[in-house]
């Protein structure tokens, strides 16, 4: 369900930023980035993951549905597009 809420998100505020923790080096600053940057780098790692561990045995991927992660975020998106107001 949060996955979808993630990609609704990305589809109703694309210019949306997020105050997140950044890391540089050693260092750590709070900064502000593009929530469609931070959500998409999500989606991409979801989706690597989840081809990483077909074939794997479930033990060894920690029982993450990373596909039931995928889909839910494409109706997300799917969704708030479909039904978003002119």
């Amino acid at each position: 369900a949060i996955a979808g809420v993630l990609g609704a998100y990305v589809v109703m505020f694309p210019q949306a930023r997020i105050r997140t923790l950044l890391f540089i080096g050693p260092f750590f600053t709070l900064g502000r980035v593009p929530a469609l940057l931070v959500i998409g780098l999500w989606a991409v790692i979801q989706l690597f993951a989840g081809i990483a561990s077909l074939g794997v045995p479930t033990q060894q991927t920690g029982g993450v549905a990373y596909f039931a992660h995928i889909g839910g975020f494409a109706a997300g998106v799917v969704l708030v597009w479909l039904f978003r107001r002119r």
